[in-house]
């Protein structure tokens, strides 16, 4: 885990686990004060968080870019929340720490923080290079037998992250990065709401595979949907009876979400396609 000494800074406390050398602590830290300012480019602003990009030397002076999260100070509910269930800044730290030691490949922390007397919380990780999944899905895909090799290689990656105790918190297409060159590399991102455990049942289980085909991708298929789940269950091991309810189960489960879903552009799938998929994908 982040187990590196604290560093004190304009009423910020910096752990720095992700980077060796002064220089590029102090860089790093000094592009992380000037976030919490406002300052970099802002590419994603939430209910309670706020991220910006910054470019940054690593250890060996290669220029990288760097997503830079600053959590608000928690008011009402969010103050109650965090009390019961802890740092946020942490958790998501330690998560993504805990992926990478265990094969799965996740974002690299760079820095934690935590402000001494606003509350606020900060994680800066090192953006993972590749494009996300749904580009390597869509119409501007490399080729047909690339975005297979990605469907494949996605349930693969799911079924080893769930093996080793992780449910990914939002597992969307758009959560999900394929590392440029070969072999083919998954990257999971977004980790804010990942757990872990040592005994996953199906249900959160299902819940990834189904969050996976809920989203209209142009060019996504349900072939292609069956092919990520055929692959994830060959590489759990489930047997043949274990897939036949699991398929069940997912088809059960998509059901009852489109019929709670609201009214938007995205198309669910439905039981009878989930079926038609199984038989046609290869």
């Amino acid at each position: 885990m982040i187990s590196r000494r604290a560093i004190e800074r304009d009423g910020w406390r910096f752990v720095v686990p992700g980077l060796d050398t002064p220089a590029a602590r102090e860089a790093l830290i000094g592009l992380a004060l000037e976030a919490t300012a406002g300052r970099g480019q802002l590419v994603r602003r939430t209910l309670n968080a706020a991220t910006r990009v910054v470019e940054f030397a690593d250890d060996s002076g290669m220029r990288c870019d760097a997503f830079i999260k600053v959590f608000d100070s928690p008011h009402g509910i969010g103050a109650l929340k965090r009390k019961f269930r802890g740092s946020r800044a942490l958790h998501l730290a330690r998560i993504e720490t805990e992926l990478n030691a265990n094969g799965i490949n996740a974002p690299e922390v760079l820095l934690v923080a935590t402000e001494r007397i606003g509350g606020r919380e900060m994680v800066v990780t090192r953006r993972a290079e590749g494009l996300l999944a749904a580009r390597h899905m869509g119409p501007y895909r490399e080729s047909l037998a690339r975005k297979r090799a990605v469907l494949h290689m996605l349930g693969i990656a799911v079924a080893r992250m769930h093996r080793a105790g992780f449910v990914h918190g939002d597992l969307t297409p758009f959560n999900v990065v394929v590392a440029p060159g070969a072999p083919l590399r998954i990257v999971f991102i977004d980790h804010e709401r990942t757990s872990r455990s040592r005994s996953i049942r199906w249900r959160p289980r299902l819940r990834n595979l189904v969050q996976l085909g809920h989203y209209d991708v142009p060019g996504l298929t349900n072939m292609d949907r069956m092919r990520v789940w055929k692959s994830y269950a060959a590489e759990i091991g489930a047997s043949p009876a274990v897939r036949r309810r699991m398929l069940a189960m997912l088809a059960a489960r998509v059901k009852r979400d489109g019929g709670l879903a609201p009214a938007h552009p995205t198309p669910m799938v439905t039981p009878a396609k989930l079926q038609e998929g199984n038989a046609r994908a290869s």
